[in-house]
């Protein structure tokens, strides 16, 4: 624009219009450098979101887990009664004797 406003009045050889095409050519390093920077930036917090979530799904995962655990550690405490029935029931029985109880 400068350049043609340059010509339009008959000063295409003057110093103004070498200055506002220097202007120019500045201001359009200048814009792409701010893209540049614009997409190094997108890209960096992309992944640090993508980092995130799989960190989130993988405590998930871990607190799942530990949740199952706890609920079979829950079950056996809560059943131990019955479990060391169990295990006084099999530990008298005569050797090579049936679990049959009818015999």
């Amino acid at each position: 624009m400068g350049l043609a406003a340059g010509v339009s009045s008959g000063a295409q050889n003057g110093s103004g219009v070498q200055a506002a095409m220097g202007q120019a050519t500045a201001q359009g390093a200048e814009n792409q450098q701010t893209v540049n920077s614009s997409q190094i930036l997108g890209s960096r917090v992309f992944s640090a979101n993508r980092d995130y979530f799989n960190a989130t799904q993988k405590g998930q995962a871990g607190m799942a887990l530990g949740q199952g655990l706890s609920a079979i550690g829950g079950a056996l405490v809560s059943n131990a009664g019955t479990i060391s029935k169990l295990g006084t029931y099999f530990s008298n029985r005569p050797v090579g004797s049936s679990l049959n109880r009818n015999q």
